[in-house]
Parts: C-alpha cells; structure tokens; sequence
C-alpha cells in the first residue's frame, strides 16, 4: 500500500469516528476533482459547485459507514456521477417541458386577440418559473407540473414537508409578485388558479 492510500485510509477511518478534520483534509484532497468531473458533464460552474458541496454533504452524513478497506474515491465519484446524472435527467425534463409548453401555446395567423393575449401570459409564467433557484424550482415543477404531494416530493429529494411547502409558497409569492408588474390586468383571476391549485395539492 501506497503512502497516498495509507493516508486515505487513515483519513476514512478518522471521519467514520466524527473526526471533522479528517473531513476537511478529504475535502481539500477530493474538492477540485470532484468540480472538474462535474463541471466536464454539466458545463456549469454554479451547478458544478452545488454538486461538490451536495456530494461533501452526502460524505459526511454517512460518515458512520464508511470503510476503510474499500476505495474511498470509488465511493466518492460514485455519488458524484449519480447525482450528475439526476440533474442531466432534470435538465432533459426541463428542456421536454418548454418544448411542450411552447407547442401547446402556439398560435397561427389567424388567432384570436385572446389567445395572443394568453400565449403572452403563458409565456411570462414559464420565464418566471424558469427565473426561480434551481431548488425551489425543481419542487414547484415536481409540484404544479408532475403532480406529485407535498409528501412524494418530500421523499423523492430526501427532504421534510415543512421544506416542500416553505418553497412552494416562496415559488408562489415571487410569481405572484412578478405577475402584479408584468401583467397587472390578469391578476384576480390567476390568484384564483393559484388557490385553487394550492387546495388540490394541500
């Protein structure tokens, strides 16, 4: 064995013992490569970013069972590539969504003042949602778009309900607010869709 892999292996079985500077020391070895993997894949330095401190997040809550006899950067790229993956197949999802919206709100010549007016409205929506954090987004989607409750969601990202509807309502209250400045005429009645949608999902 190796120096490198004897260090590892020290390193491992400190962190599985709490030891929180084993833990800097694995990040200050392993950060940059993990950025460089993610960011061949994503070509995104924020999103590159996120997965670093997602996959450091992931080390240190299963930091209990970890094994030193097995190879701790296997484990590491691991996790990176499958939570690279999950944000490739988000970003298919999100790419299929527009595709779909925008078939779906397409007009011709000879449409109405009405449905010019709607595609306008759909229109500003769907930048509004695009314009959300990248997490709350991803709920509010999951949410109004796949349809999954509050409680699916809530075991689909590994996170509390209390955490699904806190971004949900902060989703609602940004378009909400947005909604008053760009198209101050539709607002009632698009409060009213929201309600009723908050109810179905509640």
């Amino acid at each position: 064995m190796n120096r490198q892999k004897e260090n590892e292996v020290m390193l491992v079985e400190s962190l599985s013992k709490n030891d929180v500077k084993a833990f800097n020391e694995l990040y200050r070895l392993y950060s940059k490569r993990v950025y460089g993997f993610a960011y061949g894949f994503l070509h995104s330095k924020e999103e590159a970013e996120g997965i670093v401190q997602e996959v450091f997040v992931k080390i240190w809550e299963t930091r209990n069972n970890l094994r030193s006899d097995l190879s701790f950067s296997w484990f590491l790229f691991t996790i990176a590539r499958n939570m690279i993956l999950n944000k490739l197949q988000h970003h298919q999802y999100e790419i299929k969504y527009q595709k779909d919206f925008m078939a779906e709100t397409s007009i011709d010549e000879n449409s109405t003042e009405e449905q010019i007016y709607y595609k306008d409205m759909s229109n500003h929506l769907n930048n509004l949602i695009m314009e959300l954090p990248p997490k709350r987004k991803e709920i509010f989607l999951l949410s109004r778009i796949e349809g999954l409750s509050y409680q699916e969601i809530s075991e689909k990202m590994n996170i509390s309900i209390k955490t699904v509807e806190v971004q949900i309502s902060l989703a609602l209250k940004y378009i909400r607010t947005r909604i008053k400045k760009i198209l101050p005429v539709i607002i009632l009645i698009f409060n009213i869709l929201l309600i009723i949608v908050d109810y179905s999902y509640s």
